[in-house]
């Protein structure tokens, strides 16, 4: 049963309340997911859990068992492993780096028949896995665009690195003609007061932008 996993029966899709799971783990707990018809809910446990790793070894380990469960990947899925793995060092500082891209590339094209990046602004979001720094020429609104559709991914964190990265490759100032309200989700997450990391600064910096 998943509970046999869990320090505690509630909340059981958070990582944090598991040991170390080996593919075995994850098979029983996937085959209960299946018959209860939550697997959406066992992918996104198993993608945060994964990610998550804490170590660069274990991140190589983990990664095996994503692609074990390919198969039953969304588009979404695919931005939450990129994003995830933009977040975390493990990943994105590993010197296998550039075979996970390579292979998240390859599993999303087996299974969508399709490239997993289409635009150059797409890597900017993933600018610890994807090498940025030769780009001049982002198209900074097409980025905000980018970032207001896929705000659900991004904690304070990780928006406030994101946006303020962009001051190392752009003038903002293209900005001021925009109105602040096309970004609301973006305005959300920065206003966030219940995540930790949440700092009026990075909301007043960003609603500057527009000024």
């Amino acid at each position: 049963m998943i509970q046999n996993y869990e320090k505690t029966k509630i909340n059981w899709t958070n990582p944090n309340h598991y040991n170390v799971l080996d593919a075995e783990d994850l098979e029983q707990i996937f085959y209960q997911c299946e018959q209860r018809g939550c697997t959406e809910q066992f992918i996104k446990f198993l993608i945060n859990y994964c990610i998550g790793a804490d170590t660069y070894i274990q991140a190589q380990q983990m990664f095996e068992y994503l692609k074990r469960y390919q198969e039953y990947f969304k588009e979404q899925h695919y931005i939450l492993i990129l994003t995830k793995m933009n977040e975390n060092s493990q990943y994105y500082s590993n010197n296998v780096k550039s075979t996970f891209i390579k292979k998240i590339e390859e599993m999303y094209s087996n299974n969508f028949n399709g490239v997993l990046i289409k635009e150059k602004e797409e890597k900017y979001l993933y600018n610890r896995l994807y090498d940025v720094t030769s780009y001049k020429d982002f198209n900074v609104k097409r980025i905000f665009q980018l970032i207001e559709e896929r705000t659900e991914y991004y904690s304070v964190w990780s928006m406030k690195l994101l946006i303020s990265g962009l001051e190392n490759y752009q003038n903002l100032d293209c900005l001021k003609n925009e109105k602040i309200s096309s970004y609301c989700n973006i305005l959300k997450v920065l206003d966030n007061k219940n995540d930790p990391n949440y700092e009026e600064y990075y909301l007043k910096k960003f609603e500057g932008y527009f000024e």
